[in-house]
């Protein structure tokens, strides 16, 4: 196997189409108890559907779930526009609305509906979309984990600075962490074992839920407020670390921020990984490019050592020549997955069907 960085895992742009029939019922409820689009059962004839009523013909294809992991493993990029007959996808399920008006949605995959054990969950926090909201995202990642672990998987579309400046993101993920924990019952969740991986900027959330365990400080009013809003497993591909030293004099800083570090110090201290970690933060997977330029691999290697000097479990995995974003992209993904996938098993002591 190699252990390899998959970077910008996220980076996909297709679009599913979605299916609202008069006679769709809801599967997964809402804070706001609102309409949710029908379930798509991995069936072609419903993806055809599906694709037509949003003008999308032929842009997504459903494949046996061993040619999916085929494709997966022999040529990531043939995994696009690709999914597994054996998993339901609801694509862009809202979970709730914001204030002003932002709707908070995800893309949900699972295999089995509600297996006879609690199985984990996890949330895919995609990377940077230019400021904007991407068309689609860790649709291979989430239909992998669903389909050989059975995960009950979310893609998150949080808000991008266009949207909202920090915390907004954090804030969307915790509500999502929260929204999960409130459906635990009707799908088999263990609400003590969520995972949440994200790729290039959705680290930056990531981390920063993982450090926030135990405080609502970042609980933002996306509801749940009944439910805990906690990380029990963090995976970090192509991680920002050093919030303030890598990115205080970049652009990409100012617009999640808005403003420079000169402006807003501590702000850009508060929203640094590397100056909010913290003990007894959950367990950490780091996967990164040695010649990463954007993220530097000195970064991580100092977060690292931080997390190892506050008795944190973590375990960083480097991808060796590769950098950041298209030049270390995820030709290797299949063999990082399973790395992911090892790795929640190891903490989570999975051996669920």
């Amino acid at each position: 196997m190699k252990y390899c960085l998959y970077c910008q895992l996220g980076t996909i742009m297709m679009v599913f189409g979605q299916v609202f029939g008069a006679a769709a019922q809801r599967e997964i409820p809402t804070d706001e108890r609102m309409d949710v689009p029908g379930r798509l059962n991995s069936r072609m004839e419903d993806f055809r559907t599906m694709s037509s009523s949003a003008n999308e013909p032929g842009l997504f294809t459903v494949v046996d779930d061993a040619e999916f992991l085929r494709r997966l493993e022999a040529d990531p990029q043939s995994a696009m526009c690709v999914a597994p007959r054996g998993n339901t996808i609801v694509r862009q399920h809202s979970i709730a609305r914001l204030p002003g008006g932002f709707d908070l949605k995800a893309d949900v995959y699972y295999r089995d509906k509600k297996p006879a054990q609690p199985r984990p969950a996890l949330v895919f926090m995609h990377d940077w979309a230019s400021g904007k909201q991407p068309k689609i995202c860790g649709d291979r990642q989430c239909n992998y984990l669903a389909l050989t672990e059975n995960l009950f998987c979310a893609a998150l579309y949080y808000r991008q600075p266009n949207d909202g400046k920090y915390p907004s993101a954090l804030e969307d993920l915790k509500t999502c962490l929260r929204w999960l924990r409130s459906i635990a019952g009707e799908y088999a969740i263990d609400p003590d074992k969520i995972a949440v991986m994200g790729s290039s900027a959705g680290t930056q959330w990531t981390w920063l839920a993982a450090a926030s365990n135990g405080s609502r400080e970042f609980d933002g009013s996306g509801g749940y407020a009944g439910f805990s809003s906690d990380v029990n497993l963090a995976v970090i591909n192509a991680g920002i670390c050093d919030f303030v030293g890598d990115f205080g004099q970049s652009r990409i800083g100012e617009a999640i921020i808005g403003g420079t570090v000169e402006e807003y110090p501590e702000k850009y201290t508060q929203a640094s990984p590397l100056h909010q970690v913290k003990a007894g933060m959950p367990p950490v997977l780091m996967l990164h490019g040695e010649l990463d330029k954007t993220c530097p691999l000195s970064s991580a290697e100092a977060m690292v050592k931080k997390l190892k000097d506050l008795n944190v479990p973590v375990e960083l995995v480097v991808r060796k020549g590769c950098g950041h974003g298209l030049d270390g992209f995820g030709f290797d993904m299949y063999d990082n997955l399973e790395v992911v996938r090892e790795f929640i098993r190891k903490w989570t002591m999975s051996g669920r069907q």
